[in-house]
């Protein structure tokens, strides 16, 4: 295929793209040929108006993306998909092919050759319009081509010129949430990677809007997915607050989204809570997103986010991970940060925590759980006071002072009230004389504490097996319903797999 520079309105002819005699295939068949199959499956959903097929074309999404996604492939499917009375040709020629027009040779006759499902038929009959469902598809196609080619700014045009006003705005068929959802993560991720803040109140209140929207239409993919990215939003300018105040003025995500957008949500939710304190909460949630999340290796970066804040939390709440928790695979080089830091939270060693804050500074700012590892410092001088409490039974606060590096006494001394009123140790400081002395250890199980915690641990058992029966999906009894065809009953088994390829996770920027 050759092109010359020149006008979208003028032409270029493609040789040996098409044969008369149909002895020779065109020259992108083969590579077109998958792309093709993904738009049939999705052509059946504009015949049925079954978003079940949708899934399965989504999933196909990735291995697209990732063997078939060219500039010439994109070139040849819009010049010969779109008829030349279609006004989304010439913007989509624009974007992929840099203002170059190609003509393929007979793409009347290989247009002619797919499914009448691909096109709408308008009230005039004089123009054949592609579907809404194809048409948002090769959208999403030509987003993602354009964030793999690094065109940021290209991408962000598109988005505003393109998607927004000309599919987002103008289509309403529930057939497409889910496409739509795709559609608004990558309009946000080209704003972000443009990272140009002022531009951030704009964004928010544009997906503000949609996202009304999309609740009034109970498009609860997209809204899923809008809520995710405003949540997003707001920490990645720092308004905790604002952000707290969103999610308890919407309501909750509805059972039926995707896993990977409930593993996004929890995962903000998580970290609004450890922000402000409340980390049994923020461990609740952080422990739902590990679990909704799709373990697989375009979910690692999510994976090792979540672990990383999993154990900051942990650590907050006066727990040690295991060893085996650092030991996951795929994370032990990323965790090792924490583990270090979890280390010197066991042993109480103020000085090796301040010296591992300080070497893995950068990485705990990357991951932005540093702000959140500071808050540990007590947590250590804790620790120690209660290592030194089972070991002394009579200690001065100046001996203290010296085996935990403080600044003075008087930061011993409150510490140890600290320890004190929270339970940590059982102790009396005797301010006189300046020293600390240990009363005898109480048998926990003489307490209601064992009783709290296997309470609790049933709670938790009971909440996740009422999950996973309302997350169960069960194939239809075939005695009440008609025969299915052969290729229908294989897709309704691919839809009781794993959907996780149905995940921009691995394009959060995590990894």
């Amino acid at each position: 295929m050759t092109s010359d520079k020149m006008e979208i309105d003028s032409h270029n002819e493609v040789n040996n793209v098409g044969d008369v005699k149909g002895a020779v295939k065109y020259a992108e068949e083969e590579t077109m040929e998958e792309i093709i199959d993904t738009l049939k499956v999705i052509a059946k959903t504009t015949a049925t108006l079954d978003p079940r097929y949708v899934w399965r074309a989504l999933k196909e999404v990735s291995h697209i993306r990732k063997n078939h996604l060219k500039q010439e492939t994109l070139t040849v499917l819009v010049t010969v998909l779109y008829p030349e009375s279609s006004e989304y040709k010439k913007s989509l020629l624009k974007y992929i092919n840099d203002k170059h027009k190609s003509v393929v040779t007979h793409e009347e006759e290989i247009r002619a050759k797919y499914p009448a499902t691909f096109y709408e038929i308008t009230p005039d009959g004089r123009s054949l319009p592609v579907s809404a469902e194809i048409n948002s598809f090769v959208h999403l196609l030509v987003q993602l081509y354009l964030l793999d080619s690094g065109k940021i700014q290209e991408l962000n045009d598109f988005n505003t010129k393109v998607v927004v006003p000309r599919l987002l705005s103008f289509y309403n068929h529930r057939s497409l949430d889910l496409i739509n959802a795709k559609l608004w993560f990558y309009i946000v991720m080209a704003r972000e990677r443009l990272e140009n803040r002022q531009d951030n109140a704009l964004l928010r209140n544009e997906m503000t809007k949609f996202l009304k929207t999309a609740s009034l239409k109970h498009d609860n993919e997209t809204r899923a997915m809008l809520i995710s990215l405003i949540l997003r939003n707001f920490l990645a300018s720092g308004e905790v607050e604002a952000a707290s105040d969103f999610v308890n003025k919407v309501d909750p995500l509805t059972p039926d989204v995707s896993s990977p957008l409930e593993a996004r949500f929890f995962f903000y939710l998580s970290k609004i809570n450890a922000i402000q304190l409340d980390y049994s909460t923020a461990n609740e949630y952080i422990i739902a997103a590990i679990r909704k999340a799709p373990h697989t290796k375009n979910s690692l970066g999510f994976l090792q986010q979540a672990n990383k804040l999993s154990c900051v939390i942990q650590l907050l709440m006066g727990d040690i991970p295991e060893l085996s928790f650092f030991h996951q695979e795929g994370m032990e080089h990323s965790l090792i940060p924490y583990y270090h830091i979890s280390k010197a939270v066991k042993l109480g060693d103020l000085k090796k925590f301040t010296s591992t804050i300080t070497k893995y500074k950068q990485q705990l700012i990357n991951d932005d759980n540093y702000q959140i590892c500071v808050r540990l410092r007590s947590n250590v001088i804790k620790t120690g006071i209660r290592i030194i409490s089972l070991t002394y039974k009579k200690i001065s606060l100046k001996d203290i002072c010296m085996k935990l590096h403080l600044e003075s006494e008087q930061t011993a001394e409150y510490m140890v009230s600290r320890a004190i009123r929270d339970g940590v140790i059982e102790a009396k400081v005797n301010h006189e004389e300046g020293y600390i002395e240990t009363s005898e250890v109480n048998n926990t199980y003489d307490t209601k504490d064992p009783q709290n915690v296997f309470d609790e641990r049933i709670r938790f058992v009971n909440k996740l097996h009422d999950e996973s029966v309302v997350a169960m999906r069960y194939p239809e009894d075939k005695k009440k319903g008609s025969k299915k065809n052969d290729e229908d009953e294989f897709m309704e088994g691919e839809l009781l797999d794993d959907l996780s390829d149905f995940s921009d996770i691995d394009d959060l920027g995590f990894l």
